[in-house]
């Protein structure tokens, strides 16, 4: 639950799915305090047709285009923060770019575009160094040989997941 006036300067984006990875940060970073229940309170309706369910669309890139943005508002305010975002931003891209060229092979010019907003970021990123070692090598390893990283991303999310069940118990 939010205040009415947090909305004052903050708006959902019309016509962008994922829309609340475009304002969450910006409602909760600024707070001096926040209050967190671990009930669950909230019910989630699993439908076919919703978001979560559905093959890659390019709508995909929305999601993209919202961790590009939490990646900017946190490069000046806060460094941890900006390097997760970083990190999410370059998951997320390289991802896409993936699925876009499997799914939507003749978008070949879009692939080439997100392919160097990828390359820029990352490269910035590395001479910057905001980005962790084993990070830089996934990284390197999407750029040089994508089927590798796929293996890679499998087996790391299969671990994540496994991981986050044995905190449940």
């Amino acid at each position: 639950l939010y205040k009415k006036n947090y909305f004052d300067d903050i708006r959902f984006p019309e016509g962008k799915i994922h829309e609340d990875e475009f304002v969450t940060y910006k409602l909760l970073y600024p707070l001096a305090k926040c209050l967190y229940i671990k009930k669950k309170m909230y019910y989630y309706r699993s439908r076919s047709n919703s978001i979560t369910n559905q093959k890659f669309s390019m709508r995909y890139f929305d999601k993209v285009e919202a961790y590009c943005g939490r990646m900017e508002y946190f490069k000046e305010r806060n460094k941890k923060l900006y390097c997760q975002a970083l990190k999410r931003y370059l998951t997320t891209s390289a991802w896409g770019i993936i699925q876009l060229k499997e799914n939507f092979p003749q978008e070949k010019e879009q692939v080439n575009q997100l392919y160097e907003e990828f390359l820029l970021t990352y490269k910035a990123a590395v001479e910057s160094g905001d980005i962790a070692l084993l990070d830089r090598i996934k990284y390197f390893l999407f750029l040089k040989n994508e089927i590798l990283y796929k293996k890679w991303k499998t087996i790391s999310d299969e671990h994540d997941r496994k991981k986050q069940q044995k905190n449940k118990m």
